[in-house]
């Protein structure tokens, strides 16, 4: 199926087009084929080629079923002044995978930042994409389910739409309030965990940080195809599109929040390096997501409002805002992630949660997680290496491999679990348990305790103290 400006492939008769080598389709997806009974460790799909607008842009998605053991791998080239470029890479992709985007430095040819091809100097009129699926698990094949691609036009003729008045309920949540060792920088997570909580998926943000995380070291900012690879996983089509005002509206219309991309001041004396001001806005935002949750119309004023969830905000409830429209457009990008319902019986190689039960390691404080009798304690801690940093430099990036939080019976039912109160300054022992602040250790309180680790997975147990 494709659009003006997004080309969206999913589903059996739109895969069916492409080209296929060890690989077949089985119930809408691409997977290996078998031999004998067992899948071959690798193969190879390639879609048509696609006319699109005139483009210096082109945003890469893809969802894929990607059991432990599996991996999947997407590349695209663009054909510009009659001559194709070579076959670009976005880094392999799975859960289980230290996985790296792709971050080049700017060049005068064609080259990949995250989930974005950028071509400079050149018109791209046309795109390719190929999935190469492997496995070293014969018994196990990955399942690629969409693949899309989005053009930013040269010439963006952009469509403002008629007025709208609609909004759609929501979860709202603060990136401010999660795990500390994300420093706050968690807008995509959190805006992508309240789009999926909506359809009552009741994941945390922190969870999906750690399924959506680019382990290149290279990261400047967040790889929004790893968010909609992320989503994926869980079941939930996901894709990146360029959008105007029209296109969000419609979107809207249809019911469907959409997670769009802003960078703004935070206040009108900081509009410096081409950041506007948007009033209302809390602080200074760079490649910063929120969701657009409606529109508001005020006929007598003559007044167009963008009803959001921003994370950026202290408290959950804060998040949900309106923003004057026209500031709001000066700040938007265009750059959008879209997201559907769940189909049934989707998403099934999700990182699971293990429902566990907490037992005393003979230590005041400490519990280690049980599972049917089965100790599981957690993984050793990596000694992380000590890094030179000159003054004034960010330091080393350094990807986050574990969280540790705990929650407490409280009075208040929440919507979600995301909206509980939270603790993170839980540690581990060198055996593997979990050990509680001194300061929370109240006797006849009841605790949920968290641990997830860096492909998402996590292990929950509640106990009374």
């Amino acid at each position: 199926m494709a659009s003006e400006k997004t080309i969206l492939i999913q589903g059996t008769e739109d895969l069916a087009r492409g080209e296929m080598d060890n690989v077949t389709l089985d119930g809408g997806a691409v997977v290996l084929e078998q031999a004998e009974g067992r899948y071959v460790l690798f193969g190879c799909y390639t879609t048509p080629a696609f006319s699109v607008p005139v483009s210096g842009e082109l945003l890469v998605s893809w969802n894929a079923d990607t059991p432990e053991g599996t991996v999947v791998e997407i590349q695209a080239r663009v054909l510009a002044h009659d001559e194709w470029s070579g076959w670009l890479g976005f880094g392999k992709w799975s859960p289980y995978l230290q996985r790296q985007g792709v971050w080049q430095e700017p060049a005068s040819r064609p080259y990949v930042q995250g989930g974005r091809l950028i071509v400079p100097t050149q018109n791209a009129i046309s795109v390719q994409l190929r999935a190469y699926l492997y496995t070293n698990d014969e018994g196990r094949t990955p399942a690629l389910r969409l693949l899309a691609v989005s053009a930013r036009p040269r010439v963006w003729q952009k469509q403002e739409g008629k007025p709208l008045n609609r909004e759609i309920r929501m979860p709202s949540y603060s990136q401010l309030n999660r795990a500390p060792v994300f420093k706050g920088q968690l807008s995509g997570p959190t805006t992508l965990a309240a789009l999926m909580n909506r359809f009552g998926q009741d994941i945390l943000p922190e969870e999906l940080a750690l399924v959506c995380q680019d382990w290149a070291p290279e990261t400047k900012w967040e790889n929004a195809a790893f968010d909609a690879a992320a989503a994926g996983c869980y079941g939930y089509p996901a894709w990146q599109a360029w959008l105007d005002l029209a296109g969000l509206k419609e979107e809207i219309r249809q019911g469907n929040p959409v997670m769009a991309r802003v960078d703004y001041a935070g206040s009108p004396e900081e509009e410096t390096a081409g950041l506007p001001w948007i009033e209302g806005v809390t602080g200074t935002a760079h490649h910063h997501w929120l969701a657009i949750r409606g529109f508001e119309h005020d006929e007598d004023k003559k007044e167009e409002y963008v009803l959001v969830c921003d994370p950026l905000s202290g408290t959950d409830y804060g998040a949900e805002r309106q923003y004057r429209l026209e500031g709001f457009l000066k700040a938007f990008s265009g750059a959008c992630l879209l997201t559907r319902r769940r189909p049934r019986d989707s998403g099934k190689s999700a990182p699971e949660r293990l429902c566990c039960e907490l037992r005393s390691s003979g230590e005041e404080g400490c519990y280690f997680f049980y599972r049917e009798a089965t100790p599981l304690p957690l993984p050793p801690r990596e000694e992380e290496p000590p890094t030179e940093k000159q003054e004034g430099e960010q330091p080393a990036y350094r990807p986050v491999r574990e969280i540790l939080a705990c929650t407490f019976q409280e009075e208040k039912a929440y919507a979600t679990t995301a909206h509980k109160h939270f603790r993170f300054d839980l540690t581990a022992t060198g055996e593997g348990a979990i050990r509680l602040p001194e300061a929370i250790r109240e006797k006849g309180k009841r605790i949920t305790v968290y641990a997830i680790d860096a492909s998402g997975r996590m292990k929950v147990a509640e106990r009374t103290l």
